[in-house]
């Protein structure tokens, strides 16, 4: 599923913000792994409130080689 969320990053403009729990934890494994750069923000509004939110500011070099190499064909034929 990040990889998923990695090809949707991808396609969108940055910086792109998440709000969605689920997002978030992928998106630190992203940040994790350097294949995205991305800052986690509580926005000021949320007072005391633990809800945060992924800024996500540019793929690494890292993650645009990973998304390229799962374009390329495979040498044995497989998609």
């Amino acid at each position: 599923m990040t990889l998923a969320l990695l090809r949707k990053i991808e396609a969108a403009t940055l910086p792109l913000q998440l709000s969605q729990r689920a997002d978030i934890d992928e998106t630190q494994i992203l940040r994790a792994a350097d294949l995205v750069a991305a800052m986690f923000l509580r926005p000021p509004e949320s007072g005391a409130s633990p809800h945060r939110v992924a800024r996500v500011l540019a793929i690494t070099a890292r993650g645009r080689a990973l998304l390229a190499a799962e374009r390329a064909p495979h040498s044995d034929g497989t998609p």
